[in-house]
């Protein structure tokens, strides 16, 4: 609980951004996510939804893509370092996409149907911004420039 303390809050006050950013009025009372103005429902960011179990699998995987697709050793490590950033963005997308369903269909809809398959939303968002990570870092910037059009 030391260990995924911090990653819970984390993740549940970037949800809670993106909420409000997104026009779902939410506040955050420790890890707890409920609507502003109503008591409809309160989502909780337990110990199993910090994120930590993700964050390991999300930095193997991390690593041996490095591995496999970055040449010299500092995109290879640029990118396994941000691995955890990335593991933390995917388990925000989960949480956040929980209280849209929670919000939009009910907490029943969320939480007995969303939430067991929304593990899924982790990897892919976490795995697609890796790709595109890894794809940045291989770019040549040298030559990246505005293309000019033959006369």
């Amino acid at each position: 609980a030391v260990t995924t303390f911090p990653l819970r809050l984390l993740s549940s006050s970037l949800s809670v951004a993106l909420l409000n950013g997104v026009g779902i009025d939410v506040v955050r009372v420790g890890t707890m996510i409920r609507p502003a103005h109503s008591t409809a429902y309160v989502l909780d960011v337990a110990d199993a939804c910090s994120g930590l179990q993700s964050v390991i699998a999300i930095t193997a995987l991390t690593a041996a893509y490095a591995n496999c697709t970055q040449r010299g050793w500092w995109r290879q490590w640029l990118l396994f370092l941000a691995s955890v950033p990335l593991a933390m963005a995917g388990n925000t997308a989960r949480i956040t996409t929980v209280a849209v369903v929670a919000e939009t269909a009910g907490v029943g809809a969320a939480m007995r149907i969303y939430h067991d398959f929304s593990g899924y939303v982790v990897f892919a968002v976490a795995i697609l911004l890796m790709i595109s990570l890894g794809e940045l870092l291989r770019r040549d910037w040298r030559h990246a420039g505005p293309r000019r059009e033959a006369a």
